[in-house]
């Protein structure tokens, strides 16, 4: 038996990834949390492979293991991970054990990651995001990431 409230069958995702070819040179499997089902990423993203799509992966960072098998496949070209709070926050908000350690260890798997954070309301969240959230659309829409000094991203802290 299956639990899931909005469940889909592998096939039905298949068959959608077929249908776009045309219209695609990528997917991205998102979730909820798409490494909680292994078999069916991986699974899904070896389809999209043979069909040389290049395949993304947003996660929370909370199975790293599971990503160590996929890049040991090469299976995974970019992954998107969301980072929710600070370090010592990090076990208190997910509720989850470890959530912070996983998540570090998720960013030195090996595959290229673009760092994302969510902001919530009275949630602590870390210096980065501060930065990436305030600094990069005030300083300059053109730049990117490397061509901002570290004296411009002090600035954009403690504005």
């Amino acid at each position: 038996m299956i639990n899931a409230i909005n469940y889909v069958d592998i096939k039905e995702v298949k068959d959608a990834i077929i249908n776009s070819l045309p219209f695609i040179n990528s997917v991205c499997f998102s979730g909820g949390e798409p490494t909680m089902q292994p078999e069916v990423l991986e699974e899904l993203l070896a389809f999209s492979k043979s069909y040389g799509l290049e395949t993304m992966i947003e996660t929370n960072g909370s199975h790293p293991e599971v990503l160590k098998q996929l890049c040991a496949y090469n299976f995974v070209d970019m992954l998107f991970v969301d980072i929710k709070t600070t370090a010592e926050d990090y076990d208190n908000f997910t509720k989850a054990p470890h959530s912070y350690e996983n998540m570090i260890e998720t960013l030195r798997v090996g595959i290229p990651h673009t760092k994302r954070t969510t902001v919530f309301k009275n949630i602590k969240i870390p210096r980065c995001s501060l930065i990436y959230q305030k600094g990069l659309v005030i300083l300059s829409p053109d730049k990117t990431m490397e061509e901002f000094t570290e004296e411009e991203f002090e600035r954009l802290i403690h504005k």
